[in-house]
């Protein structure tokens, strides 16, 4: 995902396990703005359309057969961001249904299909752009009056590091 630096306050979607846009707005403490970061997990759940009472699953691939995921109810997050297989996430939705929405949702749909059969809908598009979306979060932000300044932004990390898990895998833990 790309970074989203706009004049006032300066805004950065962030993507789970992504900051290359950080950086580059983090540079704008000399222009005094606030800089808001948003969710691009929380963007993408304010784009899906879903009935009261339905969750909604944010997942964007994260590879090795994994999805960056979040769940949604009425708007809000119902857990905290996570990277996890997708076996291990469908049943946790025994018995609801869940709307999911971003591209892991097209990489693992007929797993999702098989295991949830109708209880499962699909947002259209799959991945749609989210601009407009961290636009809006970030406006309601500040309104709301969120004013950090840019050394306080940090990237969202849900995946244990690479460097993490060769040192884990070395030393046996």
């Amino acid at each position: 995902m790309r970074s989203t630096c706009s004049p006032s306050p300066l805004v950065q979607g962030r993507s789970p396990d992504y900051g290359s846009g950080l950086p580059r707005c983090k540079g704008s403490p000399l222009t005094g703005k606030p800089l808001i970061g948003i969710s691009a997990l929380d963007a993408l759940a304010t784009v899906a359309t879903a009935p009261a009472g339905d969750l909604v699953a944010t997942w964007v691939d994260a590879w090795r057969g994994e999805v960056y995921a979040a769940h949604y109810e009425n708007g809000h997050a119902s857990e905290p961001a996570t990277v996890e297989h997708p076996a291990a996430i469908l049943p946790r939705f025994a018995g609801r249904h869940v709307v999911f929405i971003g591209d892991g949702t097209a990489s693992f749909s007929q797993q999702i299909r098989d295991t949830l059969g109708d209880r499962a809908s699909f947002a259209e598009p799959a991945a749609p752009m989210l601009a407009g979306a961290i636009g809006r979060l970030a406006a309601d932000a500040a309104r709301g009056g969120a004013r950090p300044m840019p050394d306080t932004i940090r990237p969202l990390y849900v995946r244990r590091l690479e460097a993490e898990r060769a040192r884990d895998a070395r030393t046996g833990q």
